[in-house]
């Protein structure tokens, strides 16, 4: 089952978690320059961002998924 949720980058990263690649979806490679690369530099970018604002509702958010 595919769950959709809104979680922030510290959820995603935290705690005992796997994630499954749908089957359909295994054939999809990404390389570190075209894709890896910019997701991380976004990542990072955001948590740097978010280092620096005490309000949540300030906060900024990555979109990494389908809605």
């Amino acid at each position: 089952m595919l769950k959709t949720d809104f979680v922030s980058v510290h959820t995603l990263f935290s705690g005992p978690v796997q994630f499954v690649i749908p089957v359909y979806q295994r054939h999809y490679v990404w390389n570190e320059e075209d894709q890896w690369e910019p997701l991380w530099q976004d990542i990072i970018e955001i948590i740097e961002v978010n280092a620096k604002v005490e309000e949540a509702y300030n906060r900024s958010s990555h979109f990494t998924g389908l809605l």
